[in-house]
């Protein structure tokens, strides 16, 4: 970075008072005008710390995008959550539909019984008639049932296929959440470590700046007082000139 040259209006040489007049008058005048302050010197720090403050406002809302990317991250993750509580609900309805048909089953074996002890008692249908058709009553009751039951065991199994649909989609849901998850993470880690290169950058830069500025200040210093001490110098010639010439 090339150095900062001081202004032009410190460059400037101090203005020399003029010699002693032979009458007090114009004496007087002369030292009024010797005695003018010089005008002000602008100062560098203010820009300097304007430039800071804007550098850490942008730093200060880069971070605020950040913090905005992980909270969209968490509740991403979140999501995720949910739908593997919701899948693990939905594997134990499935034991218990399991369960259930094994009772199905069951059931249907204890019907195929009833009905062959339903065949041997018709065998017997001409020798009781009464008994027959009690066991016809029966029968229909039984049938009844059964029909029943095939319909109920129809109706789990076409709750069963949408549930096995419903979690098919649940799964490509979660698969494309945790995609777009691992895609963000990487995005995030890149812009991470290109943002903490570039603060590095500007540390370096910054301070190289503020060392330029500490040095300047002192340049400055010590050209103020070697105006100073010329102004002294000259005020002092004024006065030994008007002494000896009073």
């Amino acid at each position: 970075m090339a150095t900062l040259a001081p202004p032009a209006a410190v460059c400037k040489r101090p203005p020399v008072d003029p010699p002693p007049a032979r009458y007090r008058r114009r004496a007087s005048k002369a030292r009024k005008s010797s005695r003018s302050a010089s005008p002000p010197r602008k100062s560098l720090i203010p820009s300097v710390k304007e430039q800071l403050e804007e550098k850490y406002r942008k730093d200060a809302e880069f971070w605020a995008t950040l913090s905005k990317e992980r909270q969209e991250l968490e509740r991403w993750t979140e999501e995720r959550r949910r739908n593997r509580e919701a899948a693990e609900e939905y594997a134990r309805l499935c034991r218990v539909y399991v369960d259930s048909v094994d009772g199905l089953a069951q059931d249907f074996k204890e019907y195929e019984e009833s009905i062959a002890r339903t065949a041997k008692l018709t065998e017997k249908v001409e020798e009781m008639n009464k008994e027959t058709e009690e066991m016809n009553k029966k029968t229909k009751q039984l049938n009844a049932k059964t029909a029943q039951q095939n319909e109920a065991t129809a109706q789990r199994i076409k709750a069963w296929g949408q549930y096995l649909d419903a979690w098919g989609q649940a799964n490509r849901d979660h698969k494309e959440s945790n995609d777009r998850c691992a895609r963000l993470n990487h995005e995030n880690s890149q812009r991470l470590d290109q943002r903490r290169q570039e603060l590095d950058e500007e540390k370096r830069i910054t301070h190289e700046y503020t060392t330029q500025v500490y040095n300047l200040g002192h340049r400055v210093n010590a050209y103020c007082e070697g105006v100073r001490q010329i102004r002294r110098d000259v005020r002092k010639l004024g006065d030994d000139l008007r002494r000896r010439h009073s």
